[in-house]
C-alpha cells in the first residue's frame, strides 16, 4: 500500500497541477465574461472527453493491463490510435455545422474543427503515458506535465487579458497537448517505429473494446444531460450547470482519479491474492473517503460564499448545480474503486453490463425528467448514482470476499463526522461577516471538526493516512 500512496501522491500532484492551472484560468474569463458566452466552451468540453475516451482509455487502459507488452505493440497501438484519430477529426469537422446549427451557437462550428487538433499529438502521448503508468512512474509524467501546463497556462492568460475571449480555451488546449507529447518524448525517449502486428493489436483490443465500450457509454450518459441542457435550455442555464458540475469535479478527479490511476495496475499484478486485495481495497475506501467526503461537505455548504467570492454574484444561479453535484460525486469514491477491482481481475465484460444497464435505467429517467424542469433532470442523476451504488459493490467484493455491509461500515464514521461537519458549517454561515473572512471562518471551522472529531475516535482513515504520510 506504500507504493500505492506514494505514487497516488504523484499522480494526484501532477492532476491538481493540471486541472488546478485550467480551473484558474475558467475562473479569471468567468470574471470577464457573461454566462451566456460559456456555451460554446461547454459544448466542446464534450466533444474534448469523448474523443478522450477514444484515444486514451480504452486502448491505453488495455495497455496497462497487459502483463507482457514489448515493442511491436507499442507502435501496433500508436499506429491504429492515430487512423482513429484522423477518422475521429474528418467525421467531426465534416458534421461541425450540423452540430452548430442542433445547439443554435453559430461559432461552435470553428472552435470544433479548431481544438480537435489536439487528438493527434495525444495519440502519441497516449503511448508514453501507458508506458509510465505501467511502471508507476508518475513522478516523470508531473513533470512533463507541469512543464506544459505552466507554459501554455501562461499564454492563455496573456491572450485572455488582450481579450481572446472563448478563443483563449482553445489555443490554451492546443498548446498544451503539443508540449506534452514533446516533453513526454524527451523524458521517456519512445518513438515510433515502423511495425505493425494484427497479432499484437488484438491482443490488446481484446480487452481493450471492453473497456472502450464501457467508457464510452459512460462518458456519453455522463455528458448527456449538458447536450439536453444546451439543446432545450438557454446558453446560461448550461453555463450554470457546467460550472456546477466543475467545483467538485476538480476535487473528484485529482484526488480519486489519482489513487484509481495506481490501482489498476497493482491490483492486476496481484489478482491472484485475494487477502492483499481486499485489504488493499478497503483502504482505498477509507483514505478516499477520509480525504474526499469532508472536503464535497465543506463545498456543498459553503457553496453561495465560494461562488461570490471566486466568480462574483452573477454566478450565484450556479450554487443549486453545485450542491448537488457533490452528493453526486461522493458516489464515484466507492463505485470507481470497484470498478478498478474487476478491471484488476480482467473482468471487464462484466463492467461493460453493469455500465450498460446503469445508462438504460438513466436513460429512461433523463425522459421522464428533461421536460419537467432543469432541477428534476439534475436529481434524477444524483438519485441514480446513489442507488447503483450497491450493485458495483456486490459484484466486485464477490471477487474477495467483501461484502456489502463491511464496505458501507468501513465508511460510515466519515459520513457521521461529516454531518457535524455540515452543522457547523451552515451555522457559521449565518453569522455576518465579509465574504472573505466568512468564507475562512468556514473552512477554519470545517478543518477543525472534522479532525479533531478523528481523532477523539481515533478513526482508522486518520491513523492509516498519518502512517503512509511517514512512509512517503
Amino acid at each position: 500500500m506504500g507504493v500505492v500512496l506514494n505514487n497516488a501522491i504523484w499522480k494526484a500532484v501532477e492532476q491538481y497541477g493540471v486541472i488546478g492551472s485550467r480551473f484558474i484560468l475558467q475562473l479569471f474569463l468567468a470574471r470577464l465574461l457573461a454566462p451566456e458566452d460559456f456555451g460554446a466552451i461547454a459544448i466542446c468540453s464534450i466533444f474534448i472527453s469523448l474523443v478522450d475516451v477514444f484515444i486514451q482509455n480504452g486502448i491505453a487502459v488495455a495497455l496497462v493491463q497487459q502483463k507482457h507488452v514489448d515493442e511491436k505493440k507499442y507502435n501496433s497501438v500508436y499506429y491504429f490510435s492515430l487512423l482513429l484519430a484522423t477518422v475521429i477529426y474528418v467525421l467531426i469537422f465534416v458534421f461541425s455545422g450540423m452540430l452548430a446549427d442542433f445547439f443554435n451557437i453559430p461559432i461552435l462550428e470553428n472552435l470544433l474543427r479548431i481544438i480537435l487538433i489536439c487528438i493527434f499529438p495525444n495519440s502519441y502521448s497516449s503511448i508514453l503515458y501507458s508506458i509510465l503508468r505501467r511502471n508507476l512512474q508518475f513522478k516523470k509524467v508531473f513533470i512533463s506535465t507541469i512543464t506544459s501546463t505552466i507554459i501554455a497556462g501562461t499564454i492563455a492568460i496573456i491572450l485572455a487579458i488582450n481579450e481572446f475571449g472563448v478563443w483563449t480555451l482553445v489555443i490554451e488546449v492546443l498548446i498544451n497537448s503539443v508540449l506534452t507529447a514533446i516533453t513526454l518524448g524527451v523524458i521517456v525517449k519512445w518513438y515510433p517505429k515502423l511495425q505493425f502486428s494484427l497479432k499484437s493489436l488484438r491482443e490488446v483490443l481484446d480487452f481493450g473494446w471492453k473497456v472502450f465500450l464501457t467508457n464510452i457509454v459512460d462518458e456519453l450518459f455522463f455528458e448527456i444531460r449538458t447536450i439536453l441542457i444546451g439543446k432545450f435550455y438557454s446558453p446560461a442555464t448550461l453555463s450554470f450547470y457546467s460550472r456546477g458540475k466543475q467545483f467538485p469535479n476538480l476535487v473528484i478527479r485529482s484526488i480519486n482519479g489519482s489513487l484509481m490511476a495506481v490501482l489498476l495496475p497493482v491490483f492486476s499484478r496481484n489478482n491472484e491474492n485475494k487477502p492483499l486485495l481486499r485489504n488493499l481495497t478497503r483502504q482505498s475506501i477509507v483514505l478516499s473517503s477520509t480525504l474526499i467526503f469532508p472536503i464535497l461537505t465543506l463545498l456543498a455548504i459553503s457553496a453561495p460564499t465560494i461562488i461570490e467570492v471566486l466568480l462574483t454574484d452573477k454566478w450565484l444561479p450556479c450554487v443549486p448545480f453545485l450542491q448537488l453535484m457533490c452528493i453526486y460525486y461522493s458516489s464515484w469514491i466507492i463505485t470507481t474503486t470497484n470498478i478498478q477491482l474487476l478491471y484488476g481481475f480482467g473482468n471487464s465484460k462484466k463492467v461493460l453490463q453493469l455500465q450498460t444497464i446503469r445508462k438504460i435505467v438513466d436513460l429512461i429517467i433523463i425522459v421522464f425528467t428533461i421536460r419537467i424542469s432543469i432541477d428534476a433532470l439534475v436529481w434524477g442523476e444524483v438519485i441514480i448514482s446513489i442507488i447503483y451504488i450497491p450493485v458495483y459493490l456486490h459484484y466486485s467484493g464477490k471477487n474477495i470476499d467483501y461484502k456489502v455491509l463491511s464496505q458501507i461500515k468501513d465508511i460510515a464514521p466519515v459520513l457521521i463526522f461529516c454531518t457535524i461537519e455540515a452543522i457547523t458549517v451552515k451555522f457559521l454561515c449565518l453569522i455576518e461577516l465579509p465574504l472573505i473572512i466568512s468564507l475562512l471562518f468556514q473552512i477554519l471551522g470545517a478543518v477543525t471538526v472534522y479532525l479533531l472529531l478523528m481523532y477523539i475516535f481515533k478513526y482508522e482513515g486518520l491513523c492509516l493516512l498519518v502512517n503512509k504520510m511517514k512512509k512517503v
